[in-house]
């Protein structure tokens, strides 16, 4: 097999066609979400960018942004019409790329404006294409039962879940940490309801693998991971470093949980 038949077996074909993800691509894709993130780092402290808590919160919009573009880029590949065309820049990898350049762009600006408090003009920059986003999605709902039954169990699991740890674990109860929990229980409650009941296929390796067990089984797993995730970074000592995880965390999780439950609700 010749080097460009494998990139297009294993990278190309499975973004263009909607195929999910292979052994290959996961791994490539996991590199390169590591070295974006220890590249912002850099770009962010040459800047003198704190990292903290005000830029966390100032990104939420760009990562919210990122779940609805995929579920319409996965409307436009089903339906073969909608408000995205069908593109590279709407599949993994090609959406990381799209928003963390529309994000760093629009952190530019906002530090331009007011270096010191620059969280309300960039949550504005993310927070108008975000609108702009869900009101096509609402537009084209029809799955309205499903989609609230996601949402209603990934509530439920979360008030259950953050109201354990209020009263065992106090130092990890807080905002930041709350709605990165949030987002993998969206996430894991999204794919298993989906998988088991839904009719849907799972996108990513080890979900699948998973799924062929139990696709119930996926929910624990995933909040066991996340949990311990955030139990070591509240070990780490340095301020920055913990934020900067946690940032990678939010990414990981909450955008995959509104992709997942906004394709559902528009039936594709």
């Amino acid at each position: 097999m010749s080097v460009m038949t494998f990139i297009n077996k294993y990278f190309v074909d499975p973004v263009m066609s909607s195929q999910g993800y292979n052994i290959y691509n996961t791994a490539v894709y996991a590199i390169l979400f590591l070295a974006g993130i220890y590249l912002a780092n850099i770009l962010l402290r040459r800047h003198r960018i704190k990292i903290g808590e005000e830029l966390y919160w100032s990104l939420i919009p760009f990562v919210i942004l990122g779940g609805i573009i995929r579920a319409l880029g996965q409307y436009t590949f089903v339906k073969g019409e909608g408000i995205l065309p069908l593109s590279f820049w709407f599949f993994t990898p090609g959406i990381y790329i799209l928003i963390s350049t529309f994000a760093l762009a629009s952190l530019w600006v906002s530090t331009y404006l007011n270096r010191e408090r620059y969280m309300v003009p960039m949550q504005t920059l993310g927070g108008i294409p975000v609108l702009i986003g869900l009101a096509f999605v609402f537009n084209k709902a029809v799955n309205y039962m499903e989609f609230l039954w996601i949402l209603g169990s990934s509530f439920a699991i979360t008030f259950l879940l953050l109201g354990m740890i209020s009263r065992f674990w106090r130092a990890l109860y807080k905002k930041a940490d709350s709605l990165i929990i949030s987002g993998f229980v969206l996430d894991a409650t999204t794919t298993s309801i989906a998988t088991a009941f839904l009719g849907y296929k799972p996108e990513h390796l080890l979900t699948g693998y998973i799924s062929s067990a139990n696709p119930l089984l996926f929910l624990p797993l995933k909040l066991t991971l996340i949990l311990g995730a955030l139990y070591l970074i509240g070990k780490e000592s340095k301020e920055e470093e913990k934020w900067l995880f946690k940032i990678g965390l939010i990414i990981l999780g909450l955008p995959h949980g509104i992709h997942g439950s906004l394709q559902v609700l528009m039936g594709v």
